[in-house]
C-alpha cells in the first residue's frame, strides 16, 4: 500500500499560502474594533474569558480549510498493487537411486553419485516457478520421500536427508518409475514429466522398467532417464544399462543422458530445464484510491464547523 499524491505540482500552492495567511491575519488584527481609553490599567487588569481565549481558532480553522483544499487539488490517493500469476506449471517428479552403488565416488569432485546428484537437484528445483515437484528414492524397493508440492523448501529438506542403507540394496528401475508415475497419475500440471538417475541396470523388484515405461507412456508422462558414473567401473558398482534407459526415454518421448562427472551432469539437468521450461506470466493490477473526495468532505465539516462557532459562541455584538 503506497500514499502518494496524483497531482503533486498543486502542492506549491502551500509556499503561496504562508504570506497571504499572514497578511490575512494582519487584516483582521486591524479591522477589530477599538475603543479609545485614557488608560489601559483597568483593561488588562480585566480577567479574560475562555471565549477571548479560544478566539484565535477561528483562524486556525480556516488556515486548515485553505490546506486542505490545496492538498485536494493534489488528489492524495492510496495505490494497492497485487500480481497474479497466469499458466499453469509442470508436475515434475525427480526418481533417485540410492542403492549402494552410489556411494562410489568417481566424477571427480570428492563428493559420492548421490551427493552430488543431490546438489544437482537443488540447483535444479532451485530454478523452477510455478511447478509441482515430488521425490521417490529406490534400490531393491521404492518408496515416495515427497508428493507433488510447490513447497521447495520442505522438498529439498527431505532431499538432504536421503541417504545409503534406508531401503534394501539393489537396483529396482521398474519400480522406482513405477512409484513416479502413480505419484504423476493424478497430476494436474499442463505435462507429466519423471526424471530417472540411476548407476546401474535393473536386478530388483517386481516391474520391469518397460512395464514402467509403457504406464508412463499411457498416462504422457514424459520420462528422462540419466545413466551417472565414471567412465572407470567404480568397486561394488555395475555397468549401467544404458540400452534400458535409453528404450524407457524413447517410448516416453523423452532423452537419455550420460554423465561421467559432475559437470556433465549438471549440464544435464541444465538441458532438461530448458526443455521443460514452465511458461507463466504475471500481471500487476493496481487499485488506485482516491481520497480528495474525503478531504474536500473534511472541508465541509470543519467550514460548517467554523461558521457556526463564529456565529454563535464566538459572535461579536457589533
Amino acid at each position: 500500500m503506497l500514499f502518494h499524491f496524483t497531482q503533486p505540482y498543486f502542492l506549491a500552492l502551500l509556499l503561496v499560502l504562508v504570506p497571504i495567511i499572514y497578511w490575512h491575519l494582519r487584516t483582521l488584527s486591524k479591522q477589530e474594533p477599538r475603543l479609545r481609553f485614557s488608560t489601559v490599567s483597568i483593561a488588562r487588569s480585566l480577567p479574560h474569558s475562555r471565549r477571548q481565549s479560544l478566539r484565535p481558532v477561528l483562524d486556525i480553522l480556516r488556515t486548515v480549510i485553505l490546506i486542505l483544499l490545496v492538498v485536494s487539488l493534489a488528489r492524495p490517493s492510496i495505490s494497492r498493487a497485487s500480481e497474479i500469476t497466469q499458466g499453469v506449471g509442470i508436475d515434475i517428479v525427480m526418481v533417485v537411486d540410492i542403492s549402494y552403488s552410489m556411494s562410489a565416488s568417481d566424477l571427480g569432485d570428492r563428493k559420492t553419485r548421490l551427493e552430488t546428484a543431490q546438489d544437482v537437484i537443488r540447483q535444479f528445483v532451485a530454478n523452477r516457478t510455478g511447478d509441482r515437484i515430488g521425490l521417490v528414492v529406490f534400490a531393491a524397493e521404492s518408496v515416495s520421500v515427497s508428493p507433488l508440492t510447490t513447497d521447495y523448501p520442505i522438498l529439498l529438506g527431505l532431499l538432504d536427508e536421503v541417504d545409503h542403507g534406508r531401503l534394501p540394496d539393489g537396483t529396482a528401475i521398474g519400480n522406482g518409475l513405477a512409484t513416479a508415475v502413480n505419484l504423476l497419475r493424478d497430476g494436474t500440471g499442463k505435462s507429466r514429466v519423471a526424471i530417472l538417475l540411476t548407476d546401474g541396470q535393473n536386478n530388483a523388484g517386481d516391474v520391469s522398467p518397460m512395464t514402467a515405461a509403457r504406464m508412463a507412456e499411457s498416462l504422457k508422462i514424459k520420462t528422462y532417464t540419466i545413466g551417472v558414473g565414471g567412465s572407470t567401473r567404480a568397486r561394488y558398482s555395475p555397468s549401467i544399462d544404458e540400452d534400458t534407459l535409453r528404450d524407457i526415454s524413447d517410448v516416453t518421448d523423452g532423452a537419455y543422458f550420460r554423465a561421467t562427472n559432475t559437470d556433465a551432469l549438471k549440464d544435464i539437468y541444465r538441458q532438461i530445464d530448458l526443455l521443460e521450461k514452465t511458461e507463466t506470466g504475471q500481471q500487476k493490477y493496481v487499485d488506485v484510491m482516491d481520497l480528495s473526495t474525503y478531504f474536500l468532505l473534511l472541508v465541509a465539516v470543519i467550514l460548517i464547523a467554523e461558521t457556526m462557532l463564529r456565529n454563535t459562541w464566538f459572535r461579536r455584538a457589533p
